[in-house]
């Protein structure tokens, strides 16, 4: 699988990305692969510049599309300020089928996110806007998904997926929630 790199201009500070990028009840307005999504754990700590951080564990899910059914999969998330007053997020796979919340849930492909890393920061001369970076790698998804259709339908998604999460993601934080 490969990584995919995907980066836009977004008209709202990088506090107000990070704040809607942290934010799990608005995630279905930007985020089509995250149509559930559980925090199993969460730890906040005072560490980094501002105070703020945040790891947490949780657990979502997707639709079904097409060929694929639902997927699930659980990650460990790294919320964090940085000292250009920028934001950053990073996630990877966790497997813990033990813990409570983490299990393969009944209905669904397990999945993994090898990776997937958010950067705002603040656009260098024009205050109020935000440079949003986002890399993805996406593992094993399991199922019907790796038959060889199959991987070309979803390696035409993911070329597209960062794209249009951005472009969603653009629409979202100008909105007034």
């Amino acid at each position: 699988m490969p990584c995919i790199k995907a980066a836009r201009v977004m008209n709202r500070s990088p506090k107000e990305c990070f704040e809607l990028f942290k934010n799990d009840e608005r995630v279905g307005e930007y985020n089509d692969n995250c149509v559930e999504l559980e925090d199993i754990a969460r730890l906040q700590y005072g560490g980094g510049v501002g105070g703020g951080n945040e790891v947490k564990v949780n657990w979502c899910a997707t639709g079904k599309y097409g060929v694929f059914g639902p997927r699930d999969f659980t990650t460990v998330v790294r919320n964090e300020e940085t000292e250009d007053g920028g934001y950053l997020s990073v996630a990877t796979a966790i497997d813990m089928e033990g813990y409570k919340g983490l299990g393969r849930r009944e209905g669904y492909v397990r999945s993994r996110i090898v990776l997937s890393a958010s950067f705002m920061k603040p656009v260098e001369g024009e205050d109020g806007k935000c440079e949003f970076w986002q890399l993805t790698k996406v593992g094993e998804l399991g199922g019907v998904a790796n038959t060889r259709i199959a991987k070309k339908i979803q390696s035409k998604l993911l070329e597209r997926a960062p794209i249009d999460f951005l472009e969603r993601f653009g629409k979202a934080v100008v909105k007034k929630k």
